[in-house]
């Protein structure tokens, strides 16, 4: 008897567990996807040809790049995300 309770024990812990990591990494997902679009604050100065460039979105710090290689933008300008690039957000101005 108590092997079979063990068992069914068991088994509902490790369903819930794959459940939660399942809702996690769609979480994520959606989550990367959402900020296309959005406006974010240079927190660093974007310059592609310096290869430098950090901005701020949703109280997160992200390496960026100008969609136009000549564009610099300056700490505090404000900006639109257009495209994700690996780990760096793509961006112009606004």
């Amino acid at each position: 008897m108590w092997g079979w309770f063990l068992g069914v024990a068991g088994a509902l812990i490790l369903a819930l567990a794959l459940l939660i990591y399942i809702r996690k990494k769609k979480c994520a997902q959606i989550s990367l996807d959402s900020i296309v679009g959005e406006r974010c604050t240079v927190i660093e100065t974007v310059d592609n040809y310096a290869g430098s460039g950090i901005v701020r979105v949703k109280g997160t710090e992200w390496s960026a790049r100008s969609v136009n290689e000549d564009d610099i933008f300056e700490i505090g300008k404000k900006l639109t995300i257009v495209a994700i690039e690996g780990v760096k957000l793509i961006c112009k101005e606004v």
